[in-house]
């Protein structure tokens, strides 16, 4: 049998090397495939399968020296656990009221249940939502090993049930963290010695049957500035975000360097002089500001010149942009464009399966990435009565060169964010917010 011509096979081998090209930058860049939804703890069923490349915000396991000797100088008393499981608001917020739960049921040597989230779209002003797991928002798994290395004495129960079924119980005894409270923001210490005090207030002394405690919300209770500032940055690291979350960020990132031609370094901390970060915050009630504070800083007319002004000193043409209210994002990137600024979002820069993924997401989980593509961006900006803004700012700090970063003009200024308000405004996040 007389082979093909060789002019034939070199045409078959070169449309053959462009077939394979293309499926490979295909599947690189538009991944067509789903998460089998009959995962039980997979809640964002069409989400990626995996990581499309490195896993640029997982964090290690915490491993930290300060929260080892903390714990160690503890002991903990098996007859005490705590529960946490009113946790409401955004991202920020849920995240520092359960780091404020593990934080004092450190303090005073008690168990700890794994803390719970209240849905935000579904609760009333009572906190009365439906609660659903840690796994909502973060990696379960890595805050059940981490805690554990660093706190071996301290038992983890999976559910409340493991605890509430328990014979001769007492409790769950209701608690609120401010209890205690002599001043704005109670030591660690003090907290100990007053809650032990106000249990021997509930039982008797001699009872050595389980006791309950049900902690209540304790979103700025906990003083964070009173912590060393290795303890402080490590063990904000005991929560890392879910890696659905973490992969559809790395996306909206490499989406960005492929959209605007960008050479990106990912795995920086920072990325300097590549994007300008942008948080609007207009959704909420200028009535509740404090009389102190400025309330024309809730406006849109406000923000949106003092973002963009920073926008032009910052030579930056490209602004990344995220906001609490739909119809002033789309104001906001008019009113940039007209400046000849490009603004992008999430919603442009994720496609496919991708953008499926990112439609289905709660509100409170699309934040999320928004927190972790501002949290690389090259300069930041928020507003003073923003906590998702503040835990952005706060975290970005630890990369600052600039460490006086409260002495004005804004409530936050330094070399990489900028939080705008009435300086000294909000003294309670920089004193009670996990970095």
């Amino acid at each position: 049998m007389d082979l093909p011509a060789a002019g034939v096979n070199k045409r078959y081998a070169s449309l053959a090397g462009f077939i394979l090209f293309a499926v490979w930058f295909w599947v690189l860049f538009d991944r067509p495939y789903r998460f089998p939804s009959h995962v039980p703890w997979n809640i964002y069923s069409n989400g990626p399968q995996a990581p499309p490349t490195t896993d640029l915000f997982k964090y290690p396991l915490v491993d930290s020296s300060a929260i080892k000797t903390v714990c160690a100088k503890r002991p903990f008393d098996e007859s005490i656990t705590f529960i946490c499981e009113d946790s409401p608001g955004d991202v920020a917020e849920v995240r520092n009221s359960i780091l404020n739960c593990v934080r004092y049921a450190i303090a005073v040597g008690a168990n700890i249940v794994l803390p719970q989230i209240v849905m935000r779209e579904d609760y009333d002003k009572e906190n009365n939502g439906n609660r659903t797991d840690l796994s909502y928002m973060f990696d379960t798994a890595h805050f059940v090993a981490s805690l554990g290395a660093l706190c071996p004495n301290m038992r983890i129960y999976a559910t409340s049930e493991e605890v509430l079924h328990v014979k001769h119980l007492f409790g769950p005894i209701p608690l609120a963290p401010e209890t205690f409270a002599k001043s704005p923001l109670t030591p660690p210490e003090d907290w100990h010695t007053a809650f032990k005090e106000w249990l021997a207030q509930h039982i008797d002394p001699l009872i050595v049957q389980p006791i309950v405690v049900e902690l209540g919300r304790s979103f700025l209770q906990y003083p964070v500035a009173m912590e060393e500032e290795e303890f402080a940055n490590s063990f904000s690291k005991l929560l890392n975000f879910h890696s659905d979350i973490r992969n559809l960020a790395v996306m909206t990132l490499l989406n960005i360097a492929r959209s605007f031609a960008l050479w990106l370094d990912p795995e920086k901390s920072i990325l300097k002089d590549r994007y300008f970060g942008i948080h609007l915050t207009t959704s909420q009630d200028a009535e509740a500001a404090s009389a102190t504070i400025d309330q024309t800083y809730y406006q849109y007319p406000m923000q949106s010149k003092l973002f963009l002004d920073q926008a032009v000193n910052s030579e930056m043409s490209l602004l990344y942009v995220s906001s609490d209210d739909d119809a002033d994002l789309v104001r906001f990137i008019s009113d940039a464009q007209a400046l000849n600024f490009t603004v992008t979002t999430k919603f442009d820069l994720l496609k496919g399966w991708d953008r499926e993924t990112l439609l289905e997401l709660t509100p409170e989980q699309r934040a999320m990435i928004d927190y972790l593509v501002h949290s690389k961006a090259s300069q930041f900006a928020g507003v003073g009565h923003s906590s998702f803004s503040w835990n952005i700012a706060l975290q970005r700090r630890q990369f600052s060169e600039q460490k006086d970063c409260f002495g004005g003009p804004e409530m936050l200024s330094d070399d990489l964010s900028q939080i705008y308000g009435t300086p000294n405004g909000r003294p309670e996040y920089p004193a009670s917010m996990w970095p």
